[in-house]
């Protein structure tokens, strides 16, 4: 009887141990991150740019990374906790080898069931210490099934939030990610301008198209520099297609290209130089 005792108090303590560990779990990764912050966590690297139109600050990409380190941390610390509380509680009622076996038992079931699940987090883990794209960065996923793009609203270890330019939100399993193209980390932007030149007047726009190239780039400050001027297909018929490829700022091509054809337009109507049609 008093052998039974025993066993049950010593029951009793290491359920009260572990639910006392599993109540300051998250305390105690809090803390280990915290001292290790400073080689764990850099929100980007030297010479890195800063993401086209970021939803949040450094600081708060960072918690961000931080809170979801922790979270998974937490989650193993508890799963420790408890496979060793319920081990040593077997333990008093059974002989080592019976508990060895039941924990490997379980642990491959757990294995061969959640691989999925893993996997999702293991690719967590490599977005976020690999620093593959943060909150605000707009990006291009390639998955098994489709290509999607859009700007990140969300990245935690099971799966990534993408907003997509029509508005609609994907929601991207990290383990199904097989290519990641970010935008927002490209030294410039690269846009064209196509212009239709009747074919008698090319020789003498081109020069002109040279010297409004080396204007437009002082003019205008993110022009990064003259564009150059190509003609993609080569065909020539009554009206010859000239393409300017310019390289801009990152994330201003958009805006610029408007303001840049309206330059153009004047330059050649002072030039008496007609677009065809």
């Amino acid at each position: 009887m008093l052998e039974i005792l025993t066993r049950l108090l010593i029951l009793f303590l290491i359920l009260v141990i572990a639910s006392l560990l599993a109540r300051f779990s998250g305390r105690l990764t809090g803390g280990l991150l915290w001292l290790g912050r400073g080689w764990l966590f850099q929100s980007r690297r030297p010479g890195r740019p800063a993401p086209l139109e970021p939803t949040s600050t450094p600081a708060d990409r960072q918690a961000e990374r931080e809170r979801t380190l922790q979270q998974l941390l937490t989650h193993i610390l508890n799963i420790v906790i408890v496979a060793v509380a319920v081990g040593l509680s077997l333990g008093q009622f059974t002989d080592v080898d019976t508990v060895l076996w039941v924990l490997g038992f379980f642990s491959t079931a757990l294995a061969f069931a959640g691989r999925v699940f893993v996997g999702d987090l293991l690719s967590g883990l490599s977005i976020i210490f690999q620093d593959k794209y943060v909150v605000g960065e707009k990006i291009q996923i390639i998955t098994q099934m489709e290509r999607l793009e859009g700007m990140v609203e969300r990245v935690n270890l099971r799966n990534t939030h993408l907003r997509a330019r029509t508005g609609e939100l994907y929601i991207i399993f990290n383990g199904e990610m097989n290519f990641v193209r970010n935008y927002s980390r490209g030294p410039y932007s690269a846009t064209t301008i196509k212009l239709r030149i009747p074919t008698n007047q090319v020789v003498g726009a081109l020069p002109l198209l040279t010297q409004l190239g080396s204007e437009a780039s002082r003019l205008y400050p993110d022009l990064k520099e003259p564009w150059l001027v190509v003609s993609e297909d080569g065909t020539m018929s009554n009206a010859t297609e000239l393409t300017l490829a310019l390289k801009t700022e990152f994330g201003r091509a958009a805006t610029l290209r408007p303001q840049l054809m309206n330059f153009l337009c004047e330059r050649l109507t002072l030039a008496g130089i007609p677009l065809a049609p």
